[in-house]
């Protein structure tokens, strides 16, 4: 069901909501009936206040965009926007940074590796001069498939955001604003308003935050840095034609001149820092915003699931 059809049934059902209060309310009048009155003053005054909220639907969601784009300052690349829009910038941008960074790790284990496979025979003594890096080249294979986990984590996001921009606002607000209409589903319909707000408002705002001192994409872009710079000194070293002995032995020695070995092991502290950083950013950081956009929902929930003015009401 579209959110204009929802808007639709929206209007009709408080009209009906109103009429039937209406009723009840002339009834407990006219039969005397103080309990059957009251009932009906009630679920009048909720339904003239669903009316209200119904109306201001427009107004509150422009409002909403309009208060989110001004919360976050200007930004060079991704300012200016609300912050599911900020948050969708920031998480592009480092999905492909992460994605580059998983396949560079790839190929320096491959280059790690085949170096690290390389031996010499010598009659009956045998010799590998980087063997010592076969477990180097695991830790930076396994490096490589934690980035490509934090690539899926991040397409997990931006569907998320997704989800959340098409329909807090244009789904679960409306339907929550119908079924608040009615007394058996007030809680359910004050739930679905909590939890529009808390995605919406709550949830993208405190998320953003944490984007506005970017260590996680700081830290990709140095470790990416790094990895190319090794990939682009050492790529050709997997075309080394083992067949040829002293083509092999002059490459080695090249490699020794240039500290391979040495740089091999440099490139598991900037990666270790960035899969650190991004387990903060895209685990640790969403759990919290969630918690905080919950905590939001509960108390929109606890404010909208009873009778609001409900106090008073018998005093009319």
């Amino acid at each position: 069901m579209s959110a204009e059809n929802v808007y639709t049934l929206s209007v009709l059902v408080i009209a009906i909501s109103i009429a039937l209060s209406g009723i009840i309310l002339g009834l407990g009048r006219a039969l005397q009936n103080r309990r059957l009155e009251g009932i009906g003053k009630e679920e009048l005054l909720q339904a003239v206040i669903s009316a209200a909220l119904l109306g201001g639907l427009a107004a509150i969601t422009t409002g909403i965009d309009t208060a989110m784009a001004e919360a976050l300052p200007t930004d060079a690349i991704c300012g200016g926007a609300h912050p599911i829009d900020f948050l969708s910038c920031k998480l592009e941008g480092m999905s492909n940074s992460t994605s580059e960074l998983g396949f560079g790790l790839f190929k320096s284990a491959n280059i790690a590796g085949f170096v690290s496979s390389i031996s010499f025979d010598f009659g009956v003594i045998s010799s590998s001069p980087f063997y010592s890096l076969r477990q180097t080249s695991a830790q930076l294979s396994d490096l490589s498939a934690a980035m490509y986990s934090h690539f899926s984590l991040l397409s997990a996001h931006l569907a998320a955001l997704e989800f959340i921009r098409e329909f807090s606002l244009g789904l679960f607000l409306p339907i929550g604003l119908l079924l608040r209409c009615f007394f058996a589903t007030r809680k359910i319909g004050a739930a679905l308003i909590g939890i529009a707000i808390g995605l919406y408002v709550a949830y993208p705002l405190f998320f953003s935050l944490v984007f506005l001192e970017d260590a996680a994409s700081d830290a990709v872009k140095i470790a990416l840095q790094k990895i190319d710079s090794f990939n682009s000194d050492f790529g050709m070293l997997q075309k080394i034609d083992l067949g040829k002995g002293d083509i092999a032995i002059r490459e080695i020695q090249e490699m020794a001149d240039k500290d391979f070995a040495s740089r091999v092991g440099l490139l598991l502290a900037p990666a270790n820092g960035a899969d650190g950083v991004l387990n903060l950013y895209l685990v640790a950081y969403p759990a919290l915003a969630l918690l905080v956009a919950l905590i939001v929902a509960l108390s929109v929930f606890r404010s909208l699931s009873g009778e609001i003015l409900a106090g008073g009401i018998y005093a009319l």
